[in-house]
């Protein structure tokens, strides 16, 4: 809410927040985000947030209202483009499999898959 009403340097146009990490004393948080846009997009808008950090600090801490206000680290969330990249070298792996006739039949993954409950052996 803090980027969406409370601060309008252009350069963060297109940033989410996607998550953050905060340590058991509150003390230190590292704040993911998403930035749609190019590289230099991405660049510009992590150097907003860390020339911004002081200032959604106050805010976030007149909302949590506890004893420390964490210090903020900003990372971009690579996180769904590992997970897309690894999506791919599976489905290119098992074409390659498949093309090479190494994929095993249904028979024999019907022989490997775990019984249910109240299958019998």
């Amino acid at each position: 809410m803090i980027l969406l009403k409370r601060m309008s340097d252009p350069r963060l146009t297109g940033v989410t927040v996607t998550r953050a990490e905060v340590s058991d004393d509150i003390q230190h948080a590292k704040i993911y985000v998403r930035v749609l846009g190019t590289e230099g997009h991405v660049r510009a808008a992590l150097m907003a947030l860390k020339q911004a950090a002081g200032f959604i600090r106050s805010e976030v801490g007149e909302n949590l209202q506890t004893r420390y206000n964490p210090h903020l680290q900003f990372f971009v969330d690579d996180y769904v483009d590992k997970e897309k990249r690894l999506h791919d070298l599976f489905r290119k792996l098992g074409e390659e499999k498949a093309e090479r006739g190494e994929l095993p039949d249904d028979s024999e993954q019907e022989e490997t898959a775990p019984k249910q409950d109240g299958e019998s052996e």
